[in-house]
């Protein structure tokens, strides 16, 4: 069993999994795999990146601002909730994975407010 075939298994235990390595490894092409493994199992993939350019490399590709309706400058959670749109809070809800492509690109604070927002999502009974 390959690299690319243990992380999309981890992946399907329910693994939290950081795919690393230089250019031309293969992290795309697994990406893609991992997607495509899981919407065979019926599972919701949101495939995210840190730059509208880096979103190209996927088919659904999106930023991970847009995906979780992030805004650019406001990073009081209170606020974020309260302007999260009907849309976006159902993509929260239903995302079985989550990909963020070159995650060291974002601050913390960022990971630690789309946690909240997931948390959020996840719990509410709207």
């Amino acid at each position: 069993m390959n690299t690319q075939q243990k992380r999309v298994g981890e992946l399907l235990v329910k693994r939290n999994v950081f795919l690393t390595g230089p250019a031309g490894t293969g992290k795309t092409y697994t990406v893609k795999e991992i997607e495509k493994e899981f919407k065979q199992n019926n599972k919701q993939v949101y495939i995210t990146v840190t730059t509208g350019f880096a979103s190209r490399n996927y088919e659904n590709g999106m930023t991970l601002h847009s995906f979780a309706g992030l805004p650019t400058t406001n990073t009081d959670i209170k606020i974020i909730l309260n302007k999260l749109s009907p849309i976006v809070l159902d993509r929260l809800k239903s995302v079985d994975l989550l990909i963020i492509d070159e995650v060291s690109m974002l601050k913390g604070e960022t990971l630690e407010i789309v946690h909240l927002l997931l948390q959020h999502a996840k719990s509410s009974q709207d």
